[in-house]
């Protein structure tokens, strides 16, 4: 059975439809429920992260005096709890600040150099400028859950094998310690997890930096910003918010660097993204993940999605490795298509750290010491000492200008504060972009599978639910679907209900629009369910779900390239290298390259293992 019509971003945050989206509903379907799933993100309806408004209790309800009351243990049963009082977010942003005032803090906080050396224009954001500001805010409520999805990612992320050839070589690694090595294999799953669950999208073209600073616009009226996401020009990365990715689990090659690197920071592991900046470019061309262990740089390709494969067998190639190696970008190249770098390149590179506003700010970095163990997980990021513990490893980096922070996260900020003006530039775009968003933001019930899913809580647990029977409930039988549209007690069933203003025939097109969105979230379902079978070791179990539940449903469906790629990764985990090869050789995405290497890859695994 489908549940009801509110929204909760997690089951104890309810909300409904605000009296004007509803509106918009009703008049322009798609464009509504975009609207109210971009709203969805903070669990109230201003979801922006610029959002400042003040928070108080909603409850009228008498409650424990000040002084009886434990602020910050409130805050976190309204924030995690699955199982909590079903109250709006604005309760724990509230509890929050009654927590910092009746505690007295002493810290030695103080803004990060690195946030100093941005751009003026990015410094001049309300996000960055209030960062001293110890107060907590609405849109925080978004940044803890995120940081929350990403800690409990990365604890199961780490639980997960890897291909055989990489274990083996990590467990032979004579230059590491032992503890070097959990470092450097959990690195390894984390970019593994990273690469099975976000779909490769194109990266789009990055539109012009105006380097002259703010200048009038073409109408003459007001002032075009530096920046392409102040014009609400989308571009490539700041689209969308890491949870949003996570949400829909599809990304370019810049949302998968993101995703990487705010995984190894739950995991304590020094990560950054190298990128190519061969002048002083007020923005450099991301290129790598690159995580620090021991005093080395072992490197990921997300456009790829692999590890950059040293010499030896499985293994994972360093920074400097690929300096002593002038032909190490031959080893990337499939066939007659090289690789997209080369040697040069690396004379190039800078370091770039991922802080977004919230992670740089007093208040987070307050919060993250005070957490309790329970809900323990890392709010805060200090960039300076990122960069110490890299010019430490390699003097390379000591060069001035070599390690800034990335203006990803800051251009994600104001381009979601733009989101209106987008939906109005690029409407076909924005459609295309947020149509997932929109999906969940109308089927509470698949919402909830997905955060139970990064929980990791994929079976029921006594009255609660598990991620895999939320999926589940969301596949509504198609001869269902089909009577959908004739059945009145079907329509109550799932929640359809005339509105009062509404005529028969406009009602019919939302019951026929119910139709394809259920089918489409029926296909998200079956593909999200093959993966949290996977994710549970029922690998097998899996393998039916991408075939038959997936690729034989919709053989051209949004999701074919990944069901092609996750079932190629099915079958080398089963030891049949020869599916799993069939599978890569399918794909048509922008991963491709990397699809074809690695069956290369498996090929040349193969004809090692034959040989007496």
């Amino acid at each position: 059975m489908v549940r009801g019509r509110q929204f909760s971003l997690d089951s104890h945050t309810p909300r409904t439809y605000p009296p004007s989206c509803i509106v918009i509903i009703q008049k322009f379907p798609i464009w509504g429920l975009i609207a109210v799933g971009m709203l969805a993100l903070a669990g109230s309806v201003s979801c922006r992260r610029s959002d400042y408004r003040a928070a108080g209790p909603s409850s009228t309800q008498t409650e424990p005096s000040e002084t009886q009351r434990d602020h910050l243990a409130l805050a976190m049963r309204y924030l995690f709890d699955i199982e909590a009082s079903r109250r709006s977010s604005d309760d724990a942003i509230y509890h929050l600040n009654r927590w910092l005032l009746t505690h007295r803090w002493e810290s030695d906080w103080k803004v990060d150099t690195l946030v100093k050396r941005l751009m003026p224009e990015l410094q001049a954001i309300p996000e960055v400028k209030r960062l001293a500001r110890l107060e907590f805010v609405p849109s925080d409520r978004a940044f803890l859950e995120e940081t929350w999805w990403f800690h409990s990612i990365s604890d199961q992320a780490v639980t997960h094998p890897l291909p055989r050839r990489t274990e083996q070589w990590i467990a032979q690694h004579s230059g590491l310690s032992g503890g070097d090595r959990r470092a450097l294999q959990e690195a390894c799953q984390l970019f593994d997890w990273t690469v099975r669950h976000i779909y490769l999208e194109p990266l789009l073209k990055y539109p012009r930096i105006l380097t002259q600073g703010p200048t009038v616009g073409a109408d003459g009226r007001e002032p075009e910003g530096t920046f392409p996401s102040m014009r609400a020009e989308p571009g490539p990365g700041y689209r969308f918010y890491p949870l949003q990715n996570l949400m829909m689990g599809r990304g370019d090659a810049l949302n998968r660097a993101r995703v990487m690197l705010l995984l190894c920071r739950q995991r304590s592991l020094p990560a950054f993204v190298l990128g190519l900046d061969p002048g002083g470019t007020p923005r450099p061309t991301p290129w790598l993940c690159a995580v620090l262990v021991a005093d080395q740089l072992y490197l990921f390709d997300p456009q790829l999605g692999l590890p950059i494969p040293g010499k030896e067998p499985g293994s994972i190639a360093t920074l400097r490795e690929l300096r002593e190696s002038p032909d190490w970008a031959e080893r990337l190249a499939v066939g007659e298509r090289a690789y997209a770098f080369a040697g040069a390149d690396l004379n190039h590179v800078v370091a770039l750290i991922d802080g977004s506003p919230e992670s740089l700010s007093k208040r987070m970095a307050v919060l993250q010491e005070a957490l309790p163990t329970r809900h323990q997980m890392v709010t805060s990021v200090v960039p300076s000492r990122l960069a110490e513990q890299l010019m430490a490893a390699d003097p390379f980096f000591r060069d001035s200008g070599r390690i800034r922070l990335w203006n990803l996260p800051f251009e994600t900020s104001i381009f979601q504060r733009k989101f209106n003006e987008y939906m109005r530039r690029s409407p076909a775009q924005a459609e295309k972009d947020y149509r997932i968003m929109a999906i969940l933001q109308e089927l509470p019930t698949l919402l909830e599978a997905r955060r139970r899913h990064a929980l990791g809580r994929f079976v029921d647990e006594g009255s609660t639910l598990g991620a895999k029977t939320l999926y589940l409930e969301v596949r509504i039988p198609d001869a269902t679907l089909a009577k959908l549209p004739s059945s009145p007690k079907l329509q109550e069933t799932l929640g359809l209900k005339r509105e009062p203003r509404e005529t028969p025939q406009q009602f019919q097109a939302r019951v026929h629009q119910h139709v394809e969105l259920q089918r489409q979230a029926k296909y998200l379902a079956s593909y999200w369910l093959a993966l949290a079978h996977y994710d549970s070791d029922m690998v097998d179990v899996a393998v039916n779900w991408f075939q038959e539940r997936t690729l034989r449903v919709a053989p051209d469906g949004p999701f074919t390239a990944g069901a092609h790629y996750n079932l190629a990764r099915c079958y080398e985990r089963l030891g049949k290298p020869d599916q799993a090869i069939q599978h890569l050789r399918q794909t048509t995405w922008p991963q491709q390259h990397g699809d074809r290497l690695r069956a290369q890859m498996l090929k040349e695994e193969q004809s090692v293992s034959a040989m007496p």
